[in-house]
């Protein structure tokens, strides 16, 4: 366990906790509206530090895994929601939403997979992917 103490009068929203290609973490504080900076050599944290990104093969066989990961939870949800065991409509909406949002964090992860632009460029086509009707 980690007990953290905000820093006193400020506006902090949000604690990141930074895993690094190295496997070393690093904690940070980030204010309410500001986002994490993609750049082609990584992620850049309100403070200006780096972090840097692990080689493109790495990253590329970590998002594959991931991608098959999430699609065999969805087929196990798909699954559940078929057989329907006469459960409460609260259920079967929680089970609803939860295929809904998997099914578009794979649609994010399949877009951001196939586009060969910046973090950044791949990151906005995959939103759009997402977001589009």
């Amino acid at each position: 366990m980690l007990a953290l103490t905000l820093p006193a009068n400020s506006d902090t929203d949000e604690l990141l906790i930074l895993m690094q290609a190295d496997s070393s973490m690093s904690v940070a504080f980030r204010g309410p509206g500001k986002d994490l900076e993609l750049t082609p050599e990584g992620v850049s944290s309100i403070n200006g530090k780096p972090y840097p990104l692990p080689p493109a093969a790495e990253r590329k066989a970590r998002l594959t895994a991931e991608l098959a990961r999430r699609k065999r939870f969805l087929k196990d949800m798909y699954r559940l929601r078929d057989k329907g065991m006469g459960e409460s409509i609260e259920v079967a909406y929680q089970l609803r939403y939860l295929i809904d949002e998997y099914e578009k964090t794979i649609t994010y992860l399949e877009a951001f997979s196939a586009c060969t632009g910046t973090l950044a460029t791949c990151h906005k086509q995959a939103i759009a992917t997402v977001r589009a009707p």
